[in-house]
């Protein structure tokens, strides 16, 4: 047993809050996965990996939960991403998704 004190912060009183970015490969599928997430395992097409590092011909995926406060209303929301060359810093690849979400 390993006591551990966990927070877990109250979404419902922040304006606009985001969850912790979590990324797979194809190359997850190559490491043992002990407690596979059910929740993930329907939104990714692989298991996370804690891996960094990637090759230029791999498909990345990330998943991120966005929280909006009660009484916020609609919200626009663009996710921004970039991969970018560990040496140079140049991105190598970037993507924008806009999203609509609704907190009552």
């Amino acid at each position: 047993m390993v006591p551990y004190d966990l927070e877990v912060p109250d979404y419902s009183g922040m304006a606009f809050g985001l969850s912790g970015v979590v990324l797979t490969s194809r190359q997850s599928e190559s490491f043992a996965t002990a407690n596979p997430d059910s929740l993930l395992e329907s939104v990714l097409p692989h298991p996370p990996v804690v891996t960094r590092t990637f090759n230029a011909s791999e498909t990345l995926t990330s998943f991120v939960e966005a929280y909006s406060g009660a009484g916020q209303g609609m919200r626009q929301i663009t996710f921004s991403v970039a991969v970018r060359d560990a040496e140079t810093r140049q991105a190598v690849f970037s993507t924008q998704d806009r999203l609509s979400s609704f907190s009552g």
